[in-house]
């Protein structure tokens, strides 16, 4: 096992696969550091409250987004992959579908808004919702620019547009120039600018060498067909993920309190560092295990190499992170969050499983069973969603509750991925 791994390890990285699966973690890693950065200056000059609702009001975007994008990255990938010449055409309708739809969401979200205050401030998600459209056509481009294995222009795409939020959001927010209200208002619009810059980046990168005939078009109802699984997915996944902060909004928000939001949501900005690297290996690794559906002697191999190799990334970031809790809490963070350092140590192992998951994933959605990823993260979200209400306030101090949330959080990943492994039983040894 140790022989295969290693020799799994060289062969990698003597490989374009390797040069690209570098490219984009460089690239996702700039942006995470500039989002870290950044955040740490939320953080500073933020209230407490302030940062507790835009930690909300993003988390609602986010899920907001994933209906927006509708599984579409998945299909391009997969599809131009197996056949380059209908990447214009296929680009270009997954882009207008996704233009109506951050329209259709960003409304919907909204009156939402206005009738629950559990999703976040209305004026917050409306200007966070103006951002869906120009970063959902962005990702459409640098989706088509994987599946044709340009990797690299899809890298710096991403570093552009993180690089532009970044530089919005420190010039809207530090002269405190608030639009709408206060500095979460003005944090949100740098998002905006940012997703402008980005798609413009990649209207300029972006060239299809080989394109579909005039004459030949792509459905609208074949694509939202074929793309609704991987919608579903990636929305139970992201409600899976987003799942704890509204348990802690619900149950152990209280006003004039510590905010329960904040204290849980900003552990998980150095936590979103780490899981850059799975992140960036199932991107990548996914044409490649496109290539070997109709091998399953090769799958099987691949599969056993990359787990291997998933579980010692795992085990070193998640251990690292742990002996390394307080002081990243005090450098990242400020020492106003101190007292979250506990918590950055139990969810920083969500990075193993994720780390094993990885490849899994990149396996099932490559042979087609996107419909065992759904179910198994929306089991896993319906466990940690009963556990967590069963557990309600069985603490008395704030910070015992938050620890119970994150621990639940940690255990359901590893439920995740069992479900994940028992989804592929003609790959086991």
């Amino acid at each position: 096992m140790v022989e295969t791994i290693v020799h799994g390890v060289r062969s990698l990285f003597r490989s374009p696969f390797a040069l690209d699966f570098l490219a984009l973690l460089s690239s996702r890693s700039a942006a995470q550091a500039l989002t870290l950065a950044v955040g740490l200056l939320l953080v500073r000059v933020m209230a407490e409250p302030v940062f507790g609702a835009y930690s909300l009001a993003t988390t609602s975007v986010g899920l907001a987004g994933v209906v927006a994008d509708f599984g579409f990255d998945i299909i391009l990938t997969r599809e131009i992959a197996a056949d380059r010449e209908f990447a214009a055409v296929l680009t270009r309708s997954a882009s207008l579908l996704r233009l109506a739809l951050a329209l259709l969401t960003t409304a919907a979200l909204t009156v939402l808004a206005l009738l629950t205050p559990n999703l976040g401030r209305p004026d917050l998600l409306l200007i966070g919702g103006l951002s869906l459209a120009p970063r959902g056509v962005m990702r459409a481009l640098t989706a088509a620019l994987t599946g044709l294995g340009r990797v690299r222009q899809t890298a710096w795409i991403e570093g552009i547009a993180a690089l532009a939020s970044a530089l919005a959001t420190v010039a809207l927010v530090m002269p405190g120039f608030a639009l709408l209200g206060d500095r979460a208002a003005a944090a949100l619009w740098g998002l905006f600018v940012g997703s402008l810059v980005g798609l413009l980046a990649a209207l300029r990168l972006t060239r299809f060498e080989e394109a579909a005939s005039p004459n030949q078009a792509v459905s609208w109802g074949w694509l939202l067909y074929a793309a609704l699984p991987f919608m579903i997915i990636n929305l139970a996944g992201t409600a899976f993920q987003s799942l704890d902060i509204y348990v802690v909004k619900a149950f152990y928000w209280r006003a004039g309190a510590p905010d329960a939001v904040a204290l849980y949501a900003a552990p998980f900005r150095i936590l979103n560092v780490l899981l850059l690297v799975p992140t960036a290996w199932g991107v990548v690794a996914l044409p490649r295990y496109v290539g070997y559906v109709r091998r399953p002697e090769v799958a099987r191999r691949a599969l056993r190499r990359d787990l291997g190799i998933g579980l010692l990334m795992g085990l070193g970031l998640s251990a690292s992170c742990t002996v390394l809790a307080q002081p990243l809490t005090m450098i990242a963070l400020g020492p106003g969050y101190a007292p979250a350092a506990p918590i950055l140590a139990v969810v920083c192992w969500m990075t193993l499983p994720v780390c094993i998951s990885a490849p899994y994933i990149a396996l099932l959605t490559a042979t087609g069973r996107q419909a065992r990823i759904a179910g198994s993260v929306i089991m896993a979200g319906v466990l940690a969603l009963a556990v967590n209400v069963l557990l309600a306030g069985t603490a008395r101090r704030i910070m015992d509750n938050l620890m119970v949330v994150a621990a639940v959080k940690v255990v359901s990943m590893v439920i995740l991925l069992i479900f994940y492994a028992l989804s592929l039983p003609r790959f086991r040894d």
